[in-house]
């Protein structure tokens, strides 16, 4: 049997081995991802949607870092201001490995089908959420036999609609996806990468900062230099904490509450080199996604898309 551990609020850690995660829905983490507006108003719309019965899929990509697993929360969150009752479920493919025979996997297959299915019974709408799907693809060699079999489950997995359900299939790359996995999936959401428009709306909407750009320009440029690297998120808040502690134009803002919101928005922030190159491999699905997003970001709360 699966093990489960609820995620409650204020903490994001998923302990390790744990393979499906189920979080109550009035007991998420505070999680808006400002910046993504548009992409949110469009899964909210596609989630509303099927809340009356179906099923919608959506793979959500973005570079490591950009929040592509925070992103359903968020959504989540959405639902909820909504006044819509959902249940996150997480399924984590590299976790899924660590069974060593398919009964197990099949085990927490069926476990999944049961909690959508009594979800769906009782007016809950399920956020079905498949995290690393990288893990299974060709890119990786270890565990070639647990990955067959766990492709094979996944799939089984995938082949079945349900009811008053969304499916996101969280990947930091598509390309590196098994295409069997991937072609399930036929509403793509792309998170792009942290840009100055994106932290001053971080920065304004929390600060309340009418002169957000010049500050968001401020702290962009403590960045620059480090552009170079792939900076995770916890580099870059300690960088921004950095230039608000040093900068004496704006040392006397919220330092606290500055950090946590940009801890809280999840950004990367990567060289323009490395940002071309992934939107080169995955061009066809970021197309795909700009009018996926643009469609369903106009579509009414509750009214259906196709």
């Amino acid at each position: 049997m699966a093990r489960y551990d609820v995620i409650t609020e204020g903490v994001d850690v998923v302990k390790s081995g744990t393979s499906v995660v189920v979080v109550p829905f009035d007991r998420l983490p505070p999680v808006g991802m400002i910046g993504y507006e548009k992409q949110k108003k469009a899964a909210l719309a596609m989630a509303l949607s099927v809340w009356k019965g179906g099923e919608k899929r959506i793979v959500v990509f973005g570079l490591p870092g950009s929040g592509t697993r925070l992103f359903p929360r968020a959504v989540q969150r959405e639902l909820e201001n909504s006044g819509v009752r959902a249940s996150l479920i997480q399924l984590r493919c590299d976790d899924f490995l660590l069974d060593d025979d398919a009964e197990a996997m099949a085990s927490k297959v069926n476990e999944i089908e049961h909690m959508i299915e009594k979800n769906a019974s009782e007016r809950i709408l399920s956020l079905l959420v498949i995290g690393n799907p990288e893990a299974l693809g060709p890119e990786y060699e270890n565990f070639q036999n647990r990955k067959q079999l766990a492709t094979r489950e996944l799939g089984n997995l995938l082949r079945k609609r349900y009811e008053r359900t969304i499916v996101f299939c969280a990947s930091d790359d598509p390309s590196k996806v098994d295409p069997s996995i991937l072609e399930s999936f036929e509403y793509p959401i792309y998170l792009r990468y942290l840009d100055l428009d994106s932290l001053a709306a971080i920065l304004g909407k929390g600060l309340g900062r009418a002169d957000s750009s010049k500050m968001a320009e401020k702290l962009y440029g403590e960045l620059t230099d480090k552009r170079r690297f792939n900076l995770v998120s916890a580099e870059i808040v300690k960088a921004i904490t950095n230039a608000l502690k040093e900068n004496p134009e704006i040392q006397n803002l919220p330092l606290e509450k500055a950090t946590q919101l940009i801890r809280d928005h999840v950004f990367p922030c990567y060289p323009e080199v490395t940002v071309n190159s992934y939107e080169k491999e995955n061009r066809s699905l970021i197309v795909k996604s700009e009018i996926v997003v643009e469609q369903w970001s106009k579509v009414p709360n509750g009214s259906d898309s196709r």
